[in-house]
């Protein structure tokens, strides 16, 4: 599968197959897409398809110099986007240890490769009624573990696509504390 940012200057390279498909609706998604100019690829109650993946899966095609990230709280991920054209792209945490990475759908190319949507969570801060089956948590965190787990035991973890050989972040970045 292929991502692209909106004016086509970055590309990703994800391996459909092991990831997890979600939405969510917590207000740091929704806060992210909306700073980023990326509105537009929440639904209609505000939730951001994200598809959950090792980050060995993920490879930056081109572009790497236009990535940069920000962290909206203290705690929270490390949400890269394009400085190209402030596209979201995708959620990591702060360090390779941790293998996480979650790679925003909206510009994915083939979204049926993702498979279906498996939950939907943090409803709670949808800004309308979700309709459907919501799915659960422990559809997305039992597959999430597993990944991490074979992630770390294999040394796969680090080749994630956002970190330098060292374990640096490939990009400079901002935390905001609004």
């Amino acid at each position: 599968m292929r991502w692209t940012c909106n004016c086509g200057d970055v590309e990703l390279a994800v391996e459909p197959g092991d990831g997890t498909r979600l939405v969510c609706y917590c207000t740091s998604c929704q806060d992210f897409a909306n700073r980023f100019g990326g509105g537009d690829s929440l639904d209609a109650a505000g939730g951001t398809d994200l598809f959950q993946t090792a980050p060995e899966t993920v490879k930056i095609v081109k572009g790497q110099s236009n990535l940069s990230w920000i962290k909206l709280t203290p705690k929270g991920p490390h949400r890269w986007h394009t400085t190209c054209c402030d596209t979201p792209m995708a959620n990591t945490l702060g360090t390779r240890a941790i293998p996480f990475t979650t790679v925003l759908a909206h510009n994915i190319d083939d979204k049926a490769a993702l498979g279906p949507i498996v939950a939907r969570v943090n409803r709670a801060s949808a800004t309308q009624n979700i309709d459907g089956e919501h799915g659960s948590m422990g559809k997305v965190i039992r597959p999430l573990l597993w990944r991490m787990l074979r992630s770390r035991l294999s040394g796969r973890y680090k080749q994630s696509p956002f970190f330098a050989s060292d374990g640096t972040l490939i990009a400079k970045g901002v935390t905001v504390h609004d």
